[in-house]
């Protein structure tokens, strides 16, 4: 329902990704179902945005196992549900006639429970293995803190109909809440043992590119960005095709 200063919206999307991470000997796949509600508003300089999302999540996954003596390949998939909403209001600055800056404070919240996970293993000479894991249910809550964005906003003209920009964002995660869970070897249940999960990085930039052809009310855009922290990198590429009426 967009009006001039004024929009306000649903939307559905599907998403299927695949992930490696190759110090872990760990590769799989990931669907998602997400529904979302989202507003921005704008008056003068001052911008305001909201969005709420709601995202169900089938992940199928196979690690490698090596030990001394042992080679294993373990193999789990397992049912996770998230929620987040962001809320954002900033203020834009022009610098020169086609570079923005625009100081912001944001709030993102996330909220994950991941379902538990019943590994099954398979030794390199054939046979059941002896490491897969049974992996225990457990929630997640993360807050962060935005800080700023500065963005480049060219056009290639006033006629074509693609535009393009490139966006830096700084940010702070403040509060992550990942309880630790207690686990146990398939072949020998009922000897837990603790499990720390991996850390996200808490200061992180992130540089994104995006590219739009809007023609007539059909919109196509790319784009394509990465996270850089402490000991952390990451790399996403999306595709998107809009109606608009």
């Amino acid at each position: 329902m967009p009006a001039d200063d004024v929009l306000v919206g649903v939307a559905v999307d599907t998403v299927s990704s695949r992930f490696k991470v190759n110090t872990l000997g760990t590769a799989g796949r990931m669907t998602t179902y997400s529904v979302a509600a989202y507003g921005a508003a704008a008056m003068d300089a001052w911008t305001a945005r909201f969005d709420v999302i709601y995202g169900h999540h089938a992940t199928t996954y196979a690690r490698s196992i090596a030990v001394t003596g042992v080679s294993e390949i373990a193999r789990g998939h397992f049912a996770s549900d998230s929620v987040s909403g962001h809320a954002e209001i900033s203020r834009k600055v022009d610098i020169w006639s086609d570079i923005n800056f625009a100081p912001f404070v944001a709030v993102d919240v996330i909220g994950l429970h991941s379902g538990p996970v019943a590994e099954t293993s398979t030794a390199s000479g054939g046979g059941a293995g002896l490491f897969a894991l049974n992996i225990a249910a457990r929630d997640m809550s993360v807050r962060e803190l935005g800080s700023v964005w500065i963005s480049p906003r060219p056009s290639l003209s006033s006629t074509t109909p693609l535009s393009h920009r490139l966006c830096v964002r700084l940010g702070r995660t403040i509060l992550i809440l990942w309880p630790k869970t207690m686990n146990s070897f398939a072949m020998a249940p009922g000897y837990d043992f603790e499990e720390f999960s991996a850390g996200a990085p808490h200061d992180a930039a992130r540089l994104d590119g995006h590219a739009v052809i809007d023609i007539d009310g059909y919109q196509l855009a790319f784009n394509a960005g990465t996270q850089l922290g402490n000991g952390y990198t990451g790399y996403d590429i999306q595709l998107d095709f809009k109606v608009q009426w």
